[in-house]
């Protein structure tokens, strides 16, 4: 596949570049409403290719694969600097919460739609995967389908819960979450999402998957420690 470097310049550009260094072709070098820090993330949808640049701010703006500018919000969440709008090529309009913490649908024109039952918070982090939204609020685990429907609820850390990952091998599903206490643990839709490990003074987290084994990555007290989970 085609690599690109799509990153926003100290004058407020959006860039794009080949591996190799230069322009790409068409790019329009569009300039952003707001200069600084932002978060850039490729995010297809309904068989189109787009670009959604998010700011600390709460703003998010969408452009086309060319750098043409499509549409522009602050009325969802930001997920924490994690992508805030979820799609694919087959969806026809990407999923994201609302600032009082419902799930909505945002088609290309910015036109949303409330699509689930009730609010999940103010201060959410979400992720897609097999079709299925992961969502966590304070200490909660919260999944979600594409429709909005609720499948599953459960406190799982004592305190707010500011970094997780979500992991599928071997046909299971594995949540590894940081909370405020800078405690780490591992949930596995086995059991339920109950906690397969567990570790205090925990700095933050890294975490791939090789060769079906989950590589974990942890700071912990001054050190840096890696785990191997093997999966069956």
């Amino acid at each position: 596949g085609k690599y690109r470097l799509i990153f926003c310049d100290n004058k407020g550009i959006l860039n794009n570049y080949t591996a190799d260094g230069k322009t790409t072709d068409g790019w329009l070098k569009p300039s952003l409403s707001q200069k600084g820090q932002c978060n850039v993330f490729y995010n297809p949808l309904n068989g189109n290719d787009y670009i959604v640049v998010s700011f600390k701010s709460g703003e998010v703006c969408v452009f086309d694969r060319k750098g043409k500018f499509v549409f522009s919000t602050d009325k969802i969440q930001n997920n924490k600097g994690f992508n805030p709008l979820f799609g694919d090529k087959s969806s026809k309009a990407w999923l994201a919460f609302s600032p009082d913490g419902e799930l909505i649908e945002i088609k290309p024109d910015g036109e949303t739609a409330i699509i689930s039952e009730k609010s999940y918070g103010e201060n959410v982090l979400f992720n897609l995967q097999e079709g299925s939204i992961y969502v966590v609020s304070e200490g909660n685990l919260i999944i979600l389908n594409k429709e909005g429907k609720e499948l599953f609820y459960e406190k799982i850390s004592a305190s707010s819960i500011d970094n997780f990952k979500v992991i599928t091998a071997n046909n299971e599903i594995f949540i590894i979450y940081h909370n405020n206490d800078d405690n780490l643990g591992i949930l596995s839709q086995k059991t339920e999402y109950k906690e397969l490990l567990y570790k205090t003074q925990a700095l933050g987290f890294a975490s791939t998957l090789y060769k079906a084994k989950i590589l974990l990555t942890g700071v912990v007290g001054k050190t840096v420690e890696t785990e191997t989970i093997i999966i069956e």
